[in-house]
C-alpha cells in the first residue's frame, strides 16, 4: 500500500521521512496572481517490499490556471555543519547525509518513482491567475499505475482564493 500525504512547501523531508509524523496540509489560500506551492510526500508502506515502482502522478480538480508538478531530489552534503563550533537551531540536521534541494522535471513520461526504503516528494505549482472569482477550489493529486490507471494513491486539498490580487513586485531578481 502507498502512503501519500499533501504537506506544506516549508516541510524537509529526509530519505527515512516517516510521512505520519508530518501535518497534513488541509486547507491553503492565495491572492489572485499569486505563485502557490505545496508538496506530495509518497512511500510505500510495506517495507518488505524491496522494490521501486513508478506511478503516474497528477493534479486533478477544478482550479484554473497553470500548474507544474516537479520531483523533489536529494543532494549529497558532506559537511552540514563546521565540526566542533556551536550551532543555532532550525537544522534539518547536522549529520552528513542526502538533503531535499533540487526540483527535477518528472521522469519516465509524468511518472514518480514509489520506494519502500525511501520518502520522496513530488512539488506541485500552480498559478493563480488574476482574473480568477474567489471562492474555495478542490484539489485532488494522485498515483496511478501507468499502464492500468488504477489508483493506488491521493489525497485532497482546499485552495481558498481570496478575492484581491497580489500587486506587482519590486524585487526583480536574487541570487545566492
Amino acid at each position: 500500500m502507498v502512503q501519500a500525504k499533501i504537506l506544506s512547501s516549508l516541510d524537509k523531508l529526509l530519505p527515512d521521512a516517516n510521512i505520519i509524523t508530518f501535518k497534513k496540509l488541509a486547507k491553503v489560500s492565495a491572492l489572485r496572481g499569486e505563485r502557490l506551492s505545496f508538496q506530495l510526500a509518497f512511500r510505500e508502506s510495506n517495507a518488505a517490499a524491496g522494490h521501486r515502482v513508478w506511478y503516474k502522478i497528477a493534479l486533478e480538480g477544478n482550479i484554473p490556471g497553470d500548474h507544474e508538478i516537479r520531483l523533489v531530489d536529494f543532494i549529497p552534503s558532506q559537511m552540514p555543519i563546521y565540526p566542533n563550533r556551536a550551532w543555532g537551531e532550525g537544522y534539518i540536521s547536522t549529520e552528513p547525509g542526502l538533503y531535499p534541494d533540487l526540483l527535477r522535471p518528472l521522469p519516465c513520461d509524468g511518472c514518480v518513482p514509489v520506494c519502500s526504503f525511501q520518502t520522496r516528494t513530488a512539488w506541485i505549482t500552480i498559478e493563480i491567475p488574476e482574473g480568477m472569482e474567489s471562492g474555495e477550489y478542490e484539489l485532488t493529486i494522485t498515483l496511478r499505475h501507468p499502464d492500468t490507471g488504477e489508483l493506488v494513491a491521493s489525497d485532497g486539498l482546499t485552495v481558498k482564493v481570496i478575492g484581491a490580487t497580489l500587486p506587482a513586485q519590486n524585487l526583480l531578481y536574487t541570487q545566492w
